[in-house]
């Protein structure tokens, strides 16, 4: 009788001790398998933002040529311009990238702004707009920025980089670009200084392009991307990247160009005394999203901590050395 209740007293332990080591291996399996999904959702947010960030930092590479140089065709300007109501910016978090893509060959010298007239230079008394090398020989509407002059003055006053967006169409006849009001193939960019006014065109330079605007949309999370994408004279904002909880960028300068190093920290705001230094542009990218096995792991931005409540963040930044050519001088 002693031996058939020990024998039952074993087969409870052995069944109980079953039974956690089946829980055990259960719980440890579901344990890795949330963490190597945790492991794939990390990845892929962290490409997201990698991926995200190499299409930004192509065109900063490439920025300005002609007739226009690299600092004149990038801003990260917070000024809002009234034809494009977007969300503002959020500092040390949340700001926006104006690039301006232009057609280097395609750029004249401006004379002189007067309401929707624009008039180019003609040296040699030959209209620069009839040269077939400007591309502007055909008279046909045409997406352009004008670019105010760049003097010592001019620097002085307006302190950074600014632009005006248009479609303008040229008369061969009178050398001049005739401006259609009613269409804004891109956004305009306030330099810090103040507003721009027709007369700070004199000098400057009419080139065929559009600039593209990026920032985020807080209520949706998404980078947005601010262009004419159908080439008709209508930018509009279009979702690029989702889950977007951080975007800003730096200004590098080489403040003593003899010694060829970019001054750190960079500056978040454009250096007036140092425009033509510009040498470098650091664009930094931040992605959260929920990961399975519940780790909310917060990062920093430029220095900022980002932290998104139940989310973990993912911090991309990256550096785009601007064209090294004559264009500086």
């Amino acid at each position: 009788m002693k031996a058939h209740a020990f024998s039952l007293l074993e087969l409870s332990i052995a069944m109980a001790i079953a039974g956690i080591t089946a829980t055990a291996a259960i719980s440890a399996t579901m344990s890795l398998q949330k963490s190597m999904v945790a492991t794939r959702k990390t990845t892929e947010i962290s490409d997201e933002a990698r991926f995200t960030l190499e299409h930004l930092l192509g065109p900063l590479r490439t920025a300005g040529g002609g007739l226009v140089q690299p600092w004149q065709a990038v801003s990260n300007s917070c000024v809002d311009d009234v034809r494009f109501p977007i969300e503002p910016c959020v500092a040390g978090k949340t700001g926006r990238l104006h690039i301006a893509r232009l057609v280097t060959s395609s750029q004249c010298r401006i004379t002189s702004v007067v309401g929707t007239t624009i008039t180019v230079e003609s040296p040699g008394g030959v209209c620069c707009l009839t040269r077939a090398s400007t591309g502007f020989s055909v008279p046909v509407p045409a997406p352009v920025v004008l670019f105010p002059g760049d003097t010592t003055a001019s620097r002085a006053a307006l302190r950074g980089p600014g632009w005006r967006s248009r479609i303008c169409t040229p008369s061969l006849a009178t050398c001049t670009c005739t401006i259609e009001a009613s269409l804004r193939p891109g956004f305009d960019v306030t330099p810090p200084g103040r507003a721009l006014v027709d007369g700070d065109f004199a000098g400057g330079v009419i080139a065929r392009g559009a600039p593209t605007t990026y920032f985020v949309r807080t209520s949706t999370k998404h980078l947005m991307a601010l262009f004419d994408v159908t080439n008709t004279g209508l930018a509009l904002a279009n979702e690029l990247t989702p889950r977007v909880v951080g975007f800003e960028s730096r200004i590098g300068y080489d403040r003593v160009p003899a010694d060829g190093v970019i001054d750190v920290p960079l500056s978040s705001t454009p250096d007036a005394p140092h425009l033509d230094d510009l040498r470098l542009l650091r664009v930094g990218l931040a992605v959260a999203a929920t990961v399975p096995d519940g780790r909310v792991v917060g990062s920093t931005l430029f220095g900022t901590a980002i932290n998104e409540p139940g989310k973990k963040v993912v911090v991309a930044e990256g550096n785009a050395v601007v064209r090294a050519t004559g264009v500086f001088q």
